[in-house]
């Protein structure tokens, strides 16, 4: 017997096991085991029913379910199944039912919320008969609030007996109900909205086998909708999208997609007004959102035609959550709401012309070329993060074409005004546009869209021309290039994008095959010159003595193999200067990929393009999946510039009182200055220096952070901290990376440290060097001062897993930093063997040309984190016909002062007969600048074989909830007023839904919202009765070593009322799998019990 475990709160919520894609525990009655009449999960509605699987007749299978004597007088016996489903959240329901015998008789389905006695919700009802089986397809959603509810199948009269196979109840991967028409229409999805009927046709069709026809409409509002009051959710953004025509010898008309807010009562809203006719279908697509306005209802609507009884048809309809603009009203679907006027024009919401939605905004009245139409973006964007901006423009009706220009007021208006695009306008149709931005630093920011200056043609004398705007968009991108993976038109000579290099002689198309990534690539065609090709507009976006990295893909049509390069073209008003950045072979085979590091120096440049091109001419290039970035750096690294404080761009005081002072003495470790930071005001060991990260780094990237620290010249050894200050707005949290513990006097301590963040809306993200808590020697009262040099950010690419693990590609040497596997000693040879048998793949490598013991084989350049502990695993022996003999398995690196790290040895005993397994665990050292794993050992000159090795990061074990926060550097608070508030067991620190106590119990980290998504029940694993006693088994997943976890169980008869179950239950450990234990938890429960019990597993701190 399978028994549902409900489970409270702070009850054993998350790390379960997510629930099958069909929540029908044996949905084709297969299993023998699961249908006893008194189940819980499928059980007998009405006592009299009988439940017996059959073997004929069948839908599917080997079995169907035969539901038998039911109650002549109670057409609602039948079967049902327990179910915890989710407010408001969409199913889909189908399966097959019949008669045994005659008919037809109606059938049933429906859900029962809070009991089998309370009211059914009628899902659908047809009939069915006993010569074939009857297939039905639903979607539903249930509103809340509930604790419990079943699916219900009934209704033959008169106790017919019925039979039902291959069922399923799946979560609706859409927001809307059965959004092709493909399933039945049931009574809680599409409905009839005034005195229609809905009809599902097959003809005609724009997706899928089926569309839905309305017709009987006596009213203009008649048609169809659907309630989402449950399913959306207010103040985020959702796009409709559908396909509508009228129906066969219809007249054109409008139909209107509207939404109802609470109730009938509301005004409806138009999202679109769809022009249709009975040709074909004409596709639509609004966004919309809502906020607290919506009390009672929602409903989206489809009708609203002027004909009142015109029949019209619709089909493959969705709603989709969309990002939200960062942009307010972004497409004036608002009217101006959101926007400003600079000046004083005259700005008006119109219907008419529009480019999308139902408004747009229309600017008249300019009587100064600054007017303009504005949005303050100041709390959107961050300094130094790349913008996409788009739009559509066009002049007003009777202004002759001119330039509108989209500019950035940096720092209020008395900053002058910068150009990031201009736009040739007509008055007879919209002009998209799209352009990206960064600015380095500012302390407000304004968008700007007008600065036309020409005189109005039809506003009269002293009125210069108006124009409309519609459709706007500002995101966040990572690349510094407009368009950059050609997936948006391309706008030639608009200056907002790519253009063509050799205006006479080549031509810009997109295409979708080729291509390596979105839907389409470019190809550059009737190049009558080498260096015609592509090029783009960089001025202002790039800045002199900056680090960039550019990659992209290209290939040939018209040659087997060319050069193509990669240029900037400069200018200083001296005429073009050319410098290659990247370049490489290209072929007409497949794709060849560049990609390179760069800089300039030149300042004062008018000109600065990037420019793609190279083969031969008459032969086409095709580009795709082109990125520019800047690379991470910290502004002023080593000092050499005195940092100005109050600019907000590098280094500035943390503490209102520090001061930062440029010194030469004592030496500095790179250059000619450090930092001197003093000044710090007692009692604040936080005051140091800082930079804020934003603009250089992004999110889940992993970076290394390095430098040089000391004790300012008198004062005595003390603490020296490196920390992340981040805030997402709720408040500031500190992530330490190192701690220098006795940081002294005299000479340079290094710190090295990797950390990423996984926050995409932080407000703050600064690197922190501050720390010593002891008063000045020599500038008391204040506290101790210390210097900073040569702080170094990079990228890095995280090492593990292992690459080529089991070296089923040809080794080739690591060189430089790059990580990866590579000989050591220079005899070393190395080479894929494929005998002996290897252990995971087809080949292992063996390791040969030996001359000393040490030589052997070291995967370089780990980037692993200082301080943390990593396992590694693999398999070795000797090559076929060596001697018995020891293989060592070590660390090994390079300290910080330059000496040679050699860590413990790890030895495995083995013979040339049989793979033998090692596993090693290790702890990074702080200290180190580089480290390195070395497998070597055996007598010089014999030969050995490696198999299979694999890196992870190992699990610390923990006996108690107070050790696992305690552990340094898990959790950044050390003192105990601390600890109380924020890493407390029933506090979520990372506000994954999981307390910090559940994060341990289950083998997650409370600093990181890495818990899977929430289900609030389980099924039991193993559940079944011996004789009257009930016994139940389940499965957990626990980290292992904990001796603090309190578990019981409680039962009930009607979930209103719980009381506690004395048999305790008996802990059965599985094997340990990193650190985590699948535990399995069985209780044997003595009877006699009742038909109908519910359980609940409840899971605590041990008092």
């Amino acid at each position: 017997m399978k028994t549902r475990i409900l489970l409270p709160a702070l009850s054993l919520v998350f790390a379960i096991t997510i629930q099958a894609e069909n929540l029908f525990l044996n949905p084709g009655f297969e299993d023998g085991n699961v249908i006893p009449s008194n189940n819980v999960d499928w059980n007998r509605r009405g006592d009299t029913v009988t439940l017996t699987r059959v073997a004929s007749p069948v839908q599917e299978g080997a079995f169907a379910l035969f539901v038998s004597d039911r109650n002549a007088a109670q057409p609602w016996n039948g079967v049902v199944h327990s179910l915890d489903l989710i407010p408001g959240q969409i199913y889909r329901l189908s399966g097959y039912a019949r008669l045994a015998s005659g008919g037809p008789e109606p059938f049933k389905v429906q859900v029962i919320k809070d009991g089998i006695g309370a009211t059914p919700v009628n899902l659908i009802e047809f009939p069915i008969d006993g010569s074939t089986w009857s297939f039905f397809d639903i979607y539903f959603s249930i509103d809340g609030p509930f604790e419990t509810t079943v699916v219900s199948f009934s209704g033959p009269t008169g106790g017919v007996a019925f039979l039902i196979d291959n069922l399923s109840l799946e979560e609706s991967p859409t927001l809307l109900a059965n959004p092709g028409f493909e399933s039945d229409i049931g009574l809680v999805d599409w409905v009839e909205r005034g005195g229609t009927t809905l009809t599902q046709i097959t003809s005609p069709v724009s997706e899928g086998t089926k569309a839905l026809e309305v017709t009987g409409r006596n009213a203009g509002f008649d048609g169809v909708k659907q309630g989402l009051y449950n399913v959306l959710s207010q103040d985020k953004l959702y796009r409709v999208t559908g396909d509508l025509r009228m129906s066969a010898g219809e007249s054109p008309d409008a139909i209107k997609v509207q939404l109802i807010k609470n109730g009938n009562g509301g005004a409806p809203v138009t999202l679109e007004t769809v022009n249709v006719t009975d040709a074909a279908y004409t596709p639509f697509s609004a966004s919309f959102s809502f906020g607290s306005e919506v009390t009672s209802n929602l409903e989206l609507t489809v009708g609203g035609l002027s004909s009142t009884t015109a029949s019209f048809i619709l089909d493959n309809f969705s709603i989709a959550e969309e990002p939200l603009d960062l942009l307010v009203n972004a497409d004036f679907e608002d009217g101006t709401s959101g926007w400003a006027k600079r000046g004083s024009p005259t700005f008006t919401a119109v219907t008419s012309p529009v480019s999308s939605g139902l408004f747009a905004v229309q600017l008249t009245n300019r009587t100064a070329g600054f007017h303009s139409i504005a949005q303050d973006i100041t709390g959107v964007t961050s300094p130094g993060l790349t913008y996409r901006l788009s739009g559509d423009l066009r002049m007003n009706a009777g202004e002759s074409t001119d330039s509108v220009k989209i500019q950035l007021i940096v720092n209020g208006n008395g900053g002058a005004p910068v150009n990031i695009a201009t736009v040739g306008a007509g008055d007879s149709a919209f002009t998209s546009f799209t352009t990206t931005f960064s600015v380095d630093a500012f302390s407000t920011l304004q968008l700007s869209v007008g600065a036309v200056t020409s005189a109005s043609l039809v506003e009269g004398v002293g009125v210069l021309k108006g124009f409309t705007v519609d459709n706007f968009s500002l995101e966040l991108v990572s690349t510094l290039l407009v368009n950059p993976g050609f997936e948006y038109p391309i706008n030639s000579l608009a200056g907002t994008g790519w253009d063509p290099r050799g205006i006479t002689g080549s031509e810009l198309i997109l295409v979708t095959s080729p291509i390596t990534e979105g839907d389409n690539a470019l190809q550059v065609i009737s190049r009558t010159a080498t260096f015609h090709g592509v090029l783009q507009n960089l001025l202002g976006t790039l800045q002199a003595d900056t680090n960039y990295r550019i990659s992209g893909d290209v290939r040939l049509v018209g040659s087997s193999s060319d050069a193509v390069q990669v240029q900037l073209i400069k200018d200083i008003g001296a005429g073009n200067i050319f410098q290659t950045i990247a370049s490489t072979t290209a072929t007409d085979t497949g794709w060849s990929s560049f990609s390179n590091t760069f800089s300039f120096s030149d300042t004062g440049l008018t000109k600065l393009d990037l420019s793609i091109h190279g083969p031969a001419a008459g032969v086409d290039l095709i580009i795709d999946n082109v990125v520019l970035e800047r690379v991470p750096e910290l502004v002023n690294p080593s000092f050499e510039t005195a940092p100005v404080v109050a600019d907000g761009i590098g280094w500035e005081q943390r503490g209102s009182s520090v001061t930062l002072s440029q010194v030469s003495s004592p030496t500095p470790d790179d250059g000619s200055f450090a930092i001197l930071v003093a000044g710090r005001t007692p009692g604040e060991a936080f005051n140091g220096v800082k930079q804020s990260l934003l603009p250089i780094t992004k999110p889940n990237t992993l970076y290394r952070i390095s430098g040089k620290v000391q004790m300012g010249a008198g004062e005595a050894d003390d603490l020296i901290r490196v920390q992340l200050i981040k805030d997402d707005g709720s408040g500031q949290v500190l992530d330490t990376l190192y701690t220098f513990s006795t940081a002294t006097s005299g000479s340079w301590q290094e710190f090295i440290a990797l950390f990423s963040y996984p926050e995409t809306g932080l407000s703050i993200l600064d690197l922190s060097i501050h720390g010593p808590a002891n008063v000045s020697v020599p500038d008391s009262p204040n506290l101790a001062t210390f210097l900073v040099d040569n702080c170094v950010l990079e990228e890095v690419t995280p090492a593990f897993p292992i690459e080529n693990p089991s070296f089923e590609d040809v080794v080739v040497p690591a060189t430089g930093s790059n990580p990866g596997w590579s000989n050591r000693g220079g005899t070393v040879t190395l080479t894929q063997v494929a005998s002996p048998t290897p252990t995971n793949g087809s080949s292992a490598l063996q390791v040969g040309g030996r001359t000393a013991t040490f030589n052997g084989i070291k995967y370089a350049n780990l980037n692993l984190d200082p301080g943390m502990t990593y396992q590694i695993t693999g398999d070795v022996r000797m090559a076929t016909g060596e001697s018995a003999d020891t293989i060592a398995i070590q660390g090994i690196g390079t300290e910080e002062d330059g000496v040679s790290y050699f860590g413990a040895n790890t030895l495995v005993s083995v013979s040339d007969a049989e793979w033998t397994s090692f596993s090693k665990v290790f702890t990074v050292p702080t200290n180190l600048h580089l480290f390195e794993i070395s497998i070597h050992g055996p007598a010089i000159g014999a030969d050995f074989i490696v198999d299979n090795i694999n890196l992870f990061v190992a699990s610390t074990t923990y006996d108690s909830f107070a050790g696992f926060i305690a552990e340094d550097p898990l959790f950044p608070y050390t003192s105990e007023t601390a600890i109380l508030n924020f890493a407390g067991p029933g506090y979520d620190f990372d506000k994954d839904g999981l307390s910090n106590f559940f994060e341990y119990v289950f083998g997650y980290d409370p600093l990181v919202a890495d818990a899977p998504g929430g289900v609030n029940s389980f099924l039991v694993d193993n559940s079944f009765t011996v004789g009257t006693n009930r016994i139940l088994s389940w499965t957990i997943p626990v980290r292992d070593g904990i001796t603090d976890l309190f578990a019981d169980i409680e039962q009930s008869s009607d979930l209103s009322g719980w009381g506690p179950v004395t048999e305790i239950p008996v802990i059965i450990e599985g094997a340990a799998n990193n650190g985590i234990i699948e535990t399995t938890v069985e209780a044997t429960l003595i009877g006699p019990h009742p038909d109908k019990e519910f359980y609940r597993f409840n899971v605590d701190q041990a008092p």
